[in-house]
């Protein structure tokens, strides 16, 4: 972990006891990371912590770390900064409803039972539904910078809309926070 805030655990793989998190603790791949109220944590991806994952309050994230998806986030809302993504490898999240993927670009995503959305707040990402049978919809939909899509579970990406400038704001005042510290 990167930062923890308030109160946040870690359930190890296999395990259903959660530990309290704190700053400089490693994860592994399948330990589920849940935040409570008024409480975040941010993990690194990597030494350099180029690569992020900002966890919200009242949230709950599967770590895979390697493989296909290198998060699942359950419920809640998460924002992530990828400065550099190795070369032959793409960030993916998934959701119930949407799985994000990207090379390098910030975007956040908020699951709320059926829908899930994905903002971009900067470069691009690209979106695709889940099938009832958990498969992956081939379709992939590109969001730009300044943009946001919202998908029903098990229907395709809708359209295009504008962020909310706030959140663009809140965001780019975060990164400077992030390369400060």
């Amino acid at each position: 972990f990167r930062s923890v805030s308030g109160n946040v655990k870690v359930i190890a793989s296999g395990s259903n006891v959660g530990v309290t998190c704190k700053k400089g603790m490693k994860l592994q791949p399948l330990d589920w990371v849940k935040t409570g109220p008024n409480s975040s944590a941010v993990i690194a991806f990597d030494a350099n912590a180029d690569n992020i994952l900002k966890i919200e309050e009242n949230s709950l994230v599967i770590l895979k770390l390697d493989g296909y998806f290198k998060a699942q986030l359950l419920k809640g809302q998460v924002y992530a900064l990828l400065e550099n993504v190795e070369k032959d490898d793409t960030f993916r999240m998934l959701t119930p409803s949407v799985v994000t993927e990207a090379k390098t670009s910030a975007w956040g995503v908020n699951n709320e039972g059926v829908y899930t959305s994905v903002m971009v707040l900067d470069g691009e990402a690209y979106v695709c539904g889940v099938n009832k049978d958990g498969s992956i919809k081939k379709d992939k939909y590109k969001i730009s910078e300044g943009k946001q899509r919202t998908t029903k579970r098990f229907e395709n990406p809708g359209a295009l809309n504008t962020s909310p400038e706030e959140i663009q704001d809140w965001f780019k005042d975060q990164v400077i926070k992030h390369h400060m510290s």
